[in-house]
């Protein structure tokens, strides 16, 4: 009976004296190997890189770090924060790379389908905007989309090069992960791009983070990723010039994205990636952006979280995710766009390995994102299992052809085009009143999501 007594004394004393030992306490993923333990946590954590970066609109587009940073210590630190529903709620990001994921996950058997598919979940994931700070980009486009009426063609938009696409392409990225579905990365990277920002800097912006998140769920070398993008955009222009909608307007587009990246990749070659302060790192958003606002453009969006995610990888293991945080999310710029990609990207490398159990376990739709990460593995395997079959050596060979899930080349895809006239005003002019087309100004601007 007394041995009985003291066990239960020697329990309620550890429940009650390790209270700051839980509120620090990390979670310990069982083997990296597991490819759908990481794409669950990629999930699971764009969510959070989402949530913590948006702080209810707080720190989105706050223009100091620094400022960011002093805020995050008198709440006491990154083990402190706990996004819910209630308070930390997860931002339009979010909500529209869910809608990614349910449309991915949807039965379709051709690329029409498919697109539609797309094309209805942005236009019904709208529904769940309120307080979630949506982009004026992503609202007036999705009202553009019939997906009923197998309308999902927006026309070419001057100033659609925000982050909008960029910051839902995570679940692409996820089913296509295999360097065999490259092409399906790229096809789906750029189409589902192209139905809100139709602008080589906008929809290049969804297949690099496809791009990104596909390396690192094979395990690629982080220090790769950039030269690894590099060799896929010929293959993007390419594919871009086969399906002819807009080629012209986009050919002379292009170079922003394409030389914003060549500079950036040159640059990091000698980088060492050492701890820098919030007001140097701020220094190197702006200097990437396109107008001062960095990580609000397709370009800048995946370049800063790239940045975050390479400075996490060379510092020291056990402090992996406070860095990726520190650089990835508390910065003065489009904080959440960028804390969506790298929170995405640290899930599909390390799973939830590090993160204080306060910062995701009661997240906002946590439960939901870990499912459609699990959905999205069973669904990459089918179609593994698929190119398994078409490769048998028992196969007719007539029949037998490297797989894609939908072709890639396919002139009938885009029929239908919607009138010039659906862009609005507000796509004319800037929130200051500048009237510069995207890609050929350097002054300040914060909205083009």
């Amino acid at each position: 009976m007394g041995n009985v007594i003291n066990y239960i004394l020697a329990f309620f004393s550890n429940q009650t004296g390790n209270v700051a030992q839980r509120e620090v306490a990390v979670s310990k993923e069982p083997g990296l190997n597991n490819v759908r333990t990481r794409m669950q946590a990629c999930m699971i954590l764009s969510g959070v890189g989402d949530a913590i970066g948006y702080n209810d609109g707080k720190w989105e587009f706050c223009p100091s770090g620094r400022r960011i940073q002093e805020e995050l210590q008198s709440f006491g630190g990154l083990t402190k924060l706990k996004p819910n529903k209630q308070c930390m709620i997860v931002s339009d990001d979010t909500v529209m790379h869910m809608a990614t994921a349910d449309a991915l996950l949807a039965s379709y058997n051709d690329v029409d389908k498919q697109y539609c598919e797309l094309a209805r979940e942005y236009r019904k994931c709208m529904g769940d905007m309120r307080g979630r700070s949506p982009g004026l980009t992503c609202m007036a486009m999705t009202k553009q989309l019939y997906p009923d009426s197998g309308r999902y063609v927006t026309p070419f938009n001057p100033r659609g090069g925000g982050c909008g696409a960029a910051m839902r392409a995570v679940p692409i990225g996820l089913l296509y992960h295999r360097p065999d579905e490259r092409n399906n990365l790229v096809r789906v990277g750029i189409e589902s791009g192209r139905m809100t920002h139709n602008h080589p800097t906008g929809f290049l912006g969804s297949m690099t983070v496809a791009l990104f998140v596909s390396y690192a769920i094979q395990g690629k070398d982080v220090r790769e990723w950039g030269e690894g993008l590099l060799r896929t955009l010929p293959i993007a222009k390419q594919y871009c010039e086969e399906q002819k909608r807009d080629w012209e307007l986009i050919k002379e587009n292009w170079s922003y994205f394409e030389e914003s990246w060549k500079k950036y990749v040159n640059e990091i070659i000698s980088a060492d990636f050492g701890d820098i302060s919030a007001d140097e790192f701020d220094k190197f958003v702006r200097s990437v952006s396109f107008m001062g606002t960095g990580g609000a453009s397709g370009h800048d969006a995946p370049m800063i979280a790239y940045d975050a995610i390479l400075r996490c990888y060379h510092g020291p293991e056990d402090s992996r995710w406070e860095r990726l945080c520190r650089y990835g999310m508390f910065h003065g710029g489009d904080s959440d766009s960028t804390g969506i990609i790298a929170g995405a990207c640290y899930g599909a490398m390390y799973g939830l390995e590090g993160v204080p159990l306060n910062n995701h376990t009661q997240l906002e739709y946590r439960d939901r994102l870990e499912r459609l990460g699990g959905r999205l593995y069973d669904k990459s395997e089918s179609i593994k299992m698929t190119v398994s079959l078409e490769c048998d050596e028992t196969a007719d060979p007539v029949k037998t052809k490297p797989h894609q899930d939908i072709p890639l080349n396919n002139d009938e895809v885009i029929t239908k085009e919607v009138s010039a006239d659906v862009i609005g005003k507000e796509h004319e002019t800037t929130v200051d009143g500048a009237t510069e087309n995207f890609g050929t100004s350097n002054t300040s601007d914060s909205y083009y999501q």
